[in-house]
């Protein structure tokens, strides 16, 4: 099937004198899957000497994947990116805090990309789209953003005190989850957890504006049982905190009531 055989009528091919849409391949210069009307798969078209000027994918009609593109002599002219049919392209962009270099979508941050902090250190980072991205450390570290749409960022970035909000997570050398916690307002706000090598949760506990706040208990690595639970406040034990000894026993000497981070004579 040769193109010239096919008629686009809003957006989907047709055979001619037909009222169906075309399933199929077509050959020749231009050279396409079909699916239902619309490009779906590989598109090779050529130029009259025979060489290729442009190759790639469609999607339901939409550029997807790489593409090539060549000029008259067969030289490759550029190599471009597309989801969905949108350009994903490299660019650079700064900001007041250092210079990202990366893909871009729409005019967004978009797929993968390196940032450079203005005191020099580096990490990568991917995006989702504006407000969905994370970023890595060379350790290991991982920051994920925690926005739910465009309003909860652009609320939130115009904040005077506060920056961003995402999870902070880490691991240990054999893949598994170190801990994670949540910034607000750029300092440790809200949930956090941490885990043994093993994957055995270790803390469980919350922050407020930096500080340890509320309920926290600490697990046991192998067996089923806490060491410490009790409740902080403004970063310092308060009320009845109770410990247990490596055999899961009571600490008489440590557990009781505390106050401003020291335990009390009240039994």
């Amino acid at each position: 099937m040769n193109i010239n055989e096919l008629v686009l009528i809003d957006g989907l091919y047709y055979k001619k004198f037909t009222e169906s849409s075309f399933t199929g391949q077509t050959s020749g210069q231009i050279q396409g899957s079909f699916k239902n009307g619309a490009l779906d798969g590989l598109y090779i078209e050529y130029y009259d000497n025979g060489r290729v000027k442009k190759k790639g994918s469609y999607k339901n009609n939409n550029e997807d994947g790489n593409w090539f593109y060549y000029d008259v002599n067969g030289k490759l002219e550029k190599e471009c990116m597309f989801q969905d049919g949108s350009l994903i392209y490299k660019d650079t962009e700064k900001d007041e805090f250092g210079t990202y270099t990366g893909g871009f979508k729409d005019g967004k941050k978009f797929g993968k990309g390196t940032f450079t902090l203005n005191n020099g250190s580096k990490y990568t980072c991917e995006y989702k789209n504006d407000y969905e991205y994370t970023f890595t450390y060379d350790d290991g570290t991982q920051y994920v953003s925690e926005f739910k749409n465009e309003l909860d960022k652009f609320l939130i970035d115009n904040q005077t005190t506060l920056l961003q909000r995402f999870y902070r997570i880490s691991y240990w050398e054999n893949g598994k989850l170190k801990d994670k916690v949540e910034y607000k307002n750029d300092k440790k706000n809200g949930s956090y957890e941490s885990f043994y090598e093993n994957g055995k949760k270790e803390y469980l506990g919350e922050y407020k504006n930096g500080k340890k706040h509320g309920l926290w208990s600490r697990h046991s690595a192998n067996r089923y049982f806490i060491y410490s639970k009790g409740e902080y406040k403004n970063g310092k034990k308060t009320g009845y905190w109770t410990f247990c000894n490596l055999d899961g026993r009571i600490n008489e000497q440590f557990s009781g009531f505390y106050k401003d981070d020291k335990r009390s004579n009240i039994n």
